[in-house]
């Protein structure tokens, strides 16, 4: 979890603004019903911009790169790039592209269905998470729906994070159309 930047600050470009940790706990005071919870997605919580930083890691072949808010400055001297930043190896490219290949199963066979794109492969993962009110789940469908993938999953050139707040379905069924929609539409731009 760590490893994919959960629980951490990741990206300078957001001064004045405090960036999230997320609420990720040590593993060593987990019992094995806590670790359960964490492998399906409960008991941790994280931002939109390290979701996207963890699916980023996988379209990276499994560097962990700092997000950038920014590209380039633009000035009467002309362009200049932001670096590229490795801030380190989270997984080998082996088990980047094994992981690659599950993610692309989600939009061919699994819940994602609805991410599909014409000529592209899409890798990506659907969640639906249920929100706490006043301290306790809802039993009246409050969800979060999210979608997060990336385009062409052979060349990745694209990322994108959907997320629907206060639905009574889950991802595959709101935020996988959305992205779908998104991408195709920067795609063809």
């Amino acid at each position: 979890v760590v490893r994919f930047g959960f629980g951490q600050t990741l990206s300078p470009d957001f001064p004045g603004a405090q960036e999230s940790r997320g609420i990720v706990h040590d593993t060593a005071g987990l019992n094995d019903d806590d670790l359960a919870r964490v492998s399906i997605g409960y008991t941790i919580s994280v931002t939109p911009l390290q979701m996207a930083v963890a699916m980023n890691t996988l379209a990276n072949g499994g560097e962990l790169i700092e997000p950038r808010l920014v590209r380039a400055l633009l000035s009467e001297d002309g362009r200049r790039e932001v670096p590229r930043r490795v801030i380190r190896r989270a997984i080998t490219p082996e088990t980047a592209a094994t992981m690659t290949r599950i993610l692309e199963d989600v939009v061919t066979r699994g819940t994602a269905r609805a991410a599909r794109l014409a000529g592209y492969t899409v890798a990506g993962k659907t969640g639906t998470a249920e929100k706490l009110i006043d301290g306790h789940y809802s039993e009246t469908n409050h969800n979060v729906a999210t979608f997060v993938g990336f385009v062409p999953s052979t060349r990745p050139e694209l990322t994108i994070l959907v997320v629907v707040d206060d639905v009574a379905r889950g991802g595959g069924a709101v935020a996988a159309p959305v992205f779908q929609r998104l991408a195709e539409a920067t795609l063809l731009h």
